[in-house]
């Protein structure tokens, strides 16, 4: 009945390596915190998934970032400390359902995110689920989770939503790392001053 996650694991205080690893009409995606490093994966959302039992609801989603929780090391627990790293992939998330979501986003981001080497493929009919987005969030103590830096090196992505963007800066990181790739298809690019067509 709870059976919603492909991979829940943002609260160890650790790291964690996901690797050469092949997800297809996966509920929720990877729910993730730092010190994490997905590397020659691919995912893809091109048909209709399980539903949960215990809500009726789904949500087809990549590698969703949730910076939490803060260091507790006693418990074992830090989802916000550290560098999240998704690198050699590819994310091809064209289900045209609401149920098809973002194939990475930050919604309580983590200390550092890195992409690199990833293609994403986008097209859904669901709003404010951009290709890529990093958006403020708070910790569960209410805490900022406040991304200090963030690298888009050698990136591409295909977006076709016809009312979202390829990628969205929703929270500005503190330091860039290298942005470069190329961002296209057939509706809008990016609302981002830093990251350019």
């Amino acid at each position: 009945m709870w059976g919603e996650n492909t991979i829940y694991a943002k609260k160890p205080d650790g790291k964690l390596n996901i690797y050469n690893s092949f997800f297809r009409n996966t509920q929720n995606g990877l729910r993730l915190g730092g010190n994490t490093e997905v590397r020659n994966c691919v995912s893809i959302k091109n048909a209709q998934h399980p539903t949960s039992t215990w809500s009726g609801g789904s949500l087809q989603k990549g590698v969703n970032v949730e910076g939490t929780d803060s260091a507790n090391p006693s418990a074992g627990i830090n989802s916000y400390d550290g560098t999240l790293t998704i690198a050699d992939s590819d994310f091809n998330h064209r289900y045209s359902d609401p149920t098809c979501r973002a194939p990475i986003s930050g919604r309580i981001p983590c200390e550092r995110i890195n992409v690199q080497n990833t293609r994403i493929s986008y097209e859904s009919t669901k709003l404010n689920e951009h290709a890529i987005h990093m958006l403020e969030g708070r910790m569960d103590d209410g805490t900022p989770a406040n991304l200090t830096y963030l690298q888009l090196k050698n990136v591409q992505v295909r977006n076709d939503h016809e009312s979202v963007y390829g990628i969205y800066i929703g929270q500005t990181p503190d330091n860039w790392g290298t942005v470069s790739g190329t961002i296209s298809g057939t509706d809008l690019q990016t609302n981002s001053s830093f990251v350019s067509d």
